[in-house]
């Protein structure tokens, strides 16, 4: 089974919660990721803790928090420097991050600001987590690669680690994915973007 994120509007503040959008919580050491000179979009992070029931194989991890960063403004519908071309992206154009652990004491979020000083992130979603079928269109972490994703790994045990949709289900979508192997030893760095 796959985990299915369920975006939820709140006025919760959702600092150091698993959330799709706004600003990044993250360990004062950790460095926000960019591509070509400009800053990636942040997606998502997902505090691992509340995964564990969703996730008995045990393929993330069930502490810390995870961070899901891409060079996606032109899937979004800006205009981006960075193109966003079918198949597999050129590496630098995603980034996984993970901190082993959550400390609400060291934790700030990393808040992106325009020219005129204003935020420029959307604001955030919660997310609730629930189970899904492998190889479900929608957002979803694991499972598996969608089959347009999968014919760039033949022989490799690939796994979506995270699923985003753009347009209808029949639209494009962008499969974060990493080999089994890699995902066990939390090779973040391996991690590879899809779209499909």
């Amino acid at each position: 089974m796959a985990i299915a994120l369920n975006l939820r509007e709140t006025e919760t503040n959702l600092f150091c919660a698993s959330k799709w959008w706004g600003d990044p919580d993250m360990p004062s050491e950790m460095e926000y990721p960019s591509c070509e000179g400009y800053p990636m979009t942040f997606i998502c992070q997902i505090n691992c803790e509340y995964l564990e029931k969703y996730d008995p194989e045990g393929l993330l991890p069930h502490t810390g928090m995870l961070y899901f960063f891409g060079a996606i403004d032109e899937l979004l519908g800006y205009e981006s420097p960075v193109k966003c071309p079918k198949g597999e992206w050129p590496k630098n154009q995603i980034r996984v991050k993970y901190a082993k652990d959550i400390n609400f004491e060291t934790f700030q979020t990393v808040s992106m600001v325009g020219e005129d000083g204003e935020a420029v992130a959307d604001a955030p979603y919660e997310i609730v987590f629930s189970n899904c079928e492998d190889d479900d269109p929608g957002l979803r972490l694991l499972g598996s690669v969608p089959a347009a994703v999968a014919d760039e790994y033949k022989n490799k045990d690939h796994v979506c680690v995270l699923q985003l949709s753009f347009g209808s289900e029949e639209g494009q979508r962008l499969c974060f994915s990493m080999s089994r192997s890699d995902l066990g030893f939390g090779n973040w760095k391996k991690c590879v973007a899809t779209l499909a």
